[in-house]
């Protein structure tokens, strides 16, 4: 009996720790698959209130497990939900929505910084033109050709959003009055000498742009009404310009 509890105690004394390491394993993989499922949910809530911009934790991302998987399918998912809130589907730029959003931004920005930031409204001047004479698909194609300039002027430091029909909001910093008439006179500029065929016709294409310097201290739509009160004068006035607003 000596011999056989003395062969034995070894063994038990094996099977315990053995049991113990698994037991401490098991904890640790529960514990870490409790705080990855916990923040794969904190995830999914938060876009799920519209939050588009809140990140995965990069450890849930990057498992290679089924609960990585779904995590990399909740962020895809994500980033096609901010897509199809934040952008106009025909023109790719930002919908009328984020562009109230990031003027309000700017607002915000330019309060505890003091930047300097300003407010247009472009508008493709005889638009209805295009859709009457060659159809709908030519007037897309203006839009996206149109947008598409004003997407790249407007980087960096600016945002272009689709205002409505033809009408684009702009909003940017700028150095200075001088250097933001001088970055909107390039719009103008750049959507005149546009080379667009639409099957057999060449078309010329014209932007008229109603201009405002940014004041941190007015309210969006006061704003909006200010630039929207130039473009209306720069169309009386011929169209095919930059118009700042006069008090």
């Amino acid at each position: 009996s000596k011999i056989v509890i003395q062969s034995i105690i070894p063994i038990i004394s094996i099977v315990a720790i053995v049991v113990v390491v698994i037991v401490f394993i098991m904890w640790r993989y529960s514990a870490h698959l409790t705080r990855a499922m916990q923040q794969l949910q904190n995830f999914i809530v938060k876009v799920e209130g519209g939050n588009f911009k809140t990140e995965l934790g990069r450890k849930v991302a990057e498992r290679n497990d089924e609960l990585g998987m779904i995590g990399r399918s909740a962020v895809q998912m994500q980033a096609a939900l901010r897509e199809l809130v934040e952008r106009d589907s025909l023109t790719g730029l930002y919908n009328r929505h984020y562009g109230e959003y990031w003027l309000r931004e700017m607002k915000k920005e330019a309060g505890r910084t003091g930047i300097s930031f300003y407010v247009a409204i472009a508008d493709i001047d005889h638009f209805k033109n295009f859709n009457d004479q060659y159809g709908h698909d030519c007037g897309d194609m203006v839009l996206k050709q149109v947008s598409k300039v004003l997407d790249e002027t407007m980087r960096p430091g600016g945002y272009a959003a689709r205002w409505g029909g033809e009408e684009f909001l702009l909003i940017f910093s700028e150095k200075g009055e001088e250097q933001a008439i001088d970055r909107v006179n390039g719009i103008v500029e750049k959507i005149r000498s546009l080379k667009m065929r639409y099957g057999e016709q060449e078309l010329s294409i014209t932007v008229t742009i109603g201009f405002v310097s940014g004041d941190a201290k007015k309210h969006e739509d006061e704003l909006f009404k200010m630039a929207d009160k130039a473009l209306y004068e720069g169309k009386e006035n011929g169209r095919d310009q930059v118009r700042a607003f006069e008090v």
